[in-house]
């Protein structure tokens, strides 16, 4: 039996997409999949996300910013 797809019907992101949205580095994008921070699946050697999680994480991120003043954003 197949398993159910996830991203099914979803807008999605390539890593390429995700690094020019949030302004990071190809090295950032590998620890957001690891620590998973934004969901993601590999599909034949790249990976994918939900468009829609990359754009709260991003603004997640500016809020954080915006109470935090450690945090540089681009």
């Amino acid at each position: 039996m197949q398993q159910p797809d996830p991203f099914r019907g979803v807008k999605l992101c390539s890593s390429k997409d995700v690094r020019k949205i949030l302004g990071v580095s190809r090295g950032f994008v590998q620890r957001i999949i690891a620590e998973k921070m934004i969901p993601a699946q590999k599909v034949s050697g790249g990976w994918i996300f939900p468009k829609s999680a990359v754009l709260e994480f991003q603004q997640k991120r500016i809020q954080k910013a915006k109470t935090d003043k450690r945090v540089k954003l681009k």
